[in-house]
């Protein structure tokens, strides 16, 4: 068997369609938004105290995601507005490694990550030190009060 041969078979394979699951995209986008809803629920609960006292509020700014394979959609992108500070909630998609969805915590300070999987959110600590593992906790409500400590000045 020649070469090309060779080759042509190899090609002829990779040319059939791959057996197995298929992933069905709007369902995915689906979940993903009701995901980033339940995310922005539990913070609005969490922060109610604060809004009914008016030292916190919320804008919320409708922004477009384009992502292979799911394309474009809308996504809505939370602020939380504390005093002159704007702690700020970023969907960047469903396409993350070992995860269902990320979101992007940016404040003056630092930004942080979330990501969600399995409907349940968390949050990703990065450390300085290649060498150490990446760590996933729980996003609960005394993780927020402490995300939001290490992001705003």
């Amino acid at each position: 068997m020649s070469a090309r041969t060779n080759l042509q078979e190899f090609l002829r394979r990779k040319a059939r369609p791959a057996r197995g699951p298929q992933v069905n995209w709007d369902e995915r986008r689906e979940l993903w938004l009701k995901d980033i809803d339940s995310l922005y629920g539990k913070i609005k609960t969490w922060l109610k105290p604060s809004v009914v006292e008016g030292t916190v509020s919320f804008l919320v700014r409708p922004t477009s995601i384009t992502e292979e394979y799911v394309g474009t959609y809308e996504v809505n992108n939370l602020h939380i507005l504390v005093g002159k500070q704007k702690i700020s909630f970023y969907p960047k998609g469903t396409l993350v490694f070992g995860a269902q969805g990320r979101v992007d915590v940016v404040g003056q300070k630092r930004t942080r990550t979330l990501i969600v999987n399995k409907q349940k959110w968390y949050t990703v600590t990065t450390p300085h030190a290649a060498h150490v593992k990446v760590e996933f906790s729980p996003f609960t409500g005394e993780s927020f009060r402490r995300l939001m400590e290490e992001v705003m000045e």
